[in-house]
């Protein structure tokens, strides 16, 4: 019953079933805050506390704010893995998948770690050489997540020119297939 936002470097959360008196949706307590070292482009709701992803690196609030679990200050969860634009995040379930601070396109299961799902065409997300699908900026980026009866993808977008597809690997395999950049006509 909690609502949290950012401003610059700030998390901010409100003051939920913890108001006397009034609208605990709306309300901030004066200590309801945080601060981390760099902007906060995004903050995740996830089982394992709240994820404030910044520009360089992404943090953990843990804490349900019950006098038994307040709601603690903000510790370095991925301490290089950061976003520099909103966009380029997309939620699947309890999965997320981003393109990160250092072109890097992730898959991020809070409960289980990050997969460098990028790794196959990371060579295409490291170059900015003005070649549609080779011209990659995190800033940019947009990431989305699409599902439609077997259809179920990411789609990594340079903002420009189209996007890679990333879908599951069909059993009996496992892993992760990319299809080729797709152009915008």
């Amino acid at each position: 019953n909690r609502l949290f936002f950012s401003i610059g470097h700030t998390t901010y959360w409100t003051s939920g079933p913890d108001t006397p008196v009034g609208n605990g949706i709306n309300g901030v307590s004066p200590l309801n805050f945080d601060t981390v070292p760099a902007t906060i482009r995004r903050i995740v709701p996830t089982a394992i506390g709240a994820l404030p992803f910044t520009i360089d690196s992404t943090w953990l609030i843990q804490g349900n704010g019950t006098a038994s679990n307040p709601i603690q200050k903000s510790i370095p969860y991925l301490a290089t893995i950061g976003l520099l634009n909103y966009n380029a995040l997309a939620i699947d379930g309890s999965i997320i998948g981003l393109f990160s601070n250092e072109k890097q396109f992730l898959i991020l299961d809070p409960s289980a770690g990050t997969v460098d799902a990028g790794f196959p065409i990371g060579n295409k997300f490291r170059l900015n050489n003005g070649i549609p699908g080779e011209s990659w900026d995190p800033a940019t980026a947009y990431v989305t997540v699409h599902t439609e009866g077997e259809d179920h993808a990411f789609y990594v977008g340079d903002g420009v020119n189209g996007w890679y597809r990333l879908m599951p690997t069909p059993s009996p395999e496992v892993g992760y297939t990319w299809s080729p950049f797709a152009y915008i006509n």
